[in-house]
This record gives C-alpha cells, structure tokens and sequence, in this order.
C-alpha cells in the first residue's frame, strides 16, 4: 500500500495542519466547519487514499490498465470535488459574515 512513499510525510503534514487550525474551525459557524470538514477529507481521501489503492494496484499488476485509469480518475474527481466545495464554503462563509454580494461591471469601464 506504501508504493508512493510521499503519502506517510504528507499524512504527518496533514495531522500538524489539522492539530494548528483547530481552533479557528471550532470557531466558526457549525454549518461552515462542517463543510470545511468535508470539502478537506473529500480532498484528502482523493489525494492520499485512492493513492495508495493506486500504488497497491500497480505494485500487484505492474501496469497501468483500466482499473489504474478507474483509480487515478477518482483520485482527480475528488480532489477537484473538494476544491469545489472548499471554493463554495469559502463563499457561504463571506456572506454570513458580510452579507450578500453584488458585483457590477460598469459599460464605460470596459
């Protein structure tokens, strides 16, 4: 399963960065933390979990094939998905705090 030796640093990286923002997160509103919470294991488990079915795999069958191009296609999908809801939760966010936002293009500007 450790075929990608960069996931056990990173894990380590992973467990400091979560230990140091702790306390902003259980500041937050419950719904934003929880989202937060989300959208980060949505990444987390894409960026290192699929990676080390993806090493297992390859280590067993030696090339990339179908299930691989399966595995490595998840990883990205939910590495983007938690992008996304991270982009989304940092937007809810900023409206909570500041309330809505209003973005106008003015037509002599352009």
């Amino acid at each position: 399963m450790l075929f990608s030796a960069w996931v056990i640093p990173y894990g380590l990286a992973l467990i400091l960065f979560v230990a140091g923002y702790l306390k902003f997160l259980l500041q937050l509103p419950k719904k934003i933390m929880y989202l937060f919470c989300i959208s980060g294991a949505v990444f987390v488990a894409g960026a290192i979990g699929l990676e080390l079915f993806e090493g297992h795999h390859y280590e067993r069958h030696g090339s990339i094939d179908l299930t691989f191009a399966v595995f490595y296609t998840v990883e990205e999908f939910l590495e983007m998905f938690g992008i996304v809801l991270f982009i989304y939760t940092l937007l809810a966010y900023i409206e909570t705090e500041f309330g809505p936002l209003k973005i106008t293009v003015d037509q002599d500007d352009v």
